[in-house]
């Protein structure tokens, strides 16, 4: 297949920082509350219930947000 005949060309760094463009393009996609309630979670490592303190929502609330924010981002395992 094509894809993997390039990959073989692809400096490892590069190909890193194409992924991180990527992420950072489709995070930019996501609306405030959703990436807030994303990157506060899963990449500053706060609790659900931290920060649903934080955004002054239910926990609930951000759980349903994260949820959204990697359905969109195609990360929900």
């Amino acid at each position: 297949d094509d894809a993997n005949d390039l990959h073989q060309y692809v400096n490892p760094a590069q190909e890193d920082h194409l992924a991180l463009q990527d992420a950072c393009r489709k995070l930019g996609t996501l609306s405030l509350k959703h990436r807030q309630a994303l990157v506060l979670a899963n990449v500053d490592g706060y609790s659900l219930e931290e920060v649903a303190a934080i955004c002054g929502v239910p926990a609930g609330t951000i759980k349903s947000r994260r949820h959204y924010a990697l359905n969109i981002l195609g990360q929900e395992r």
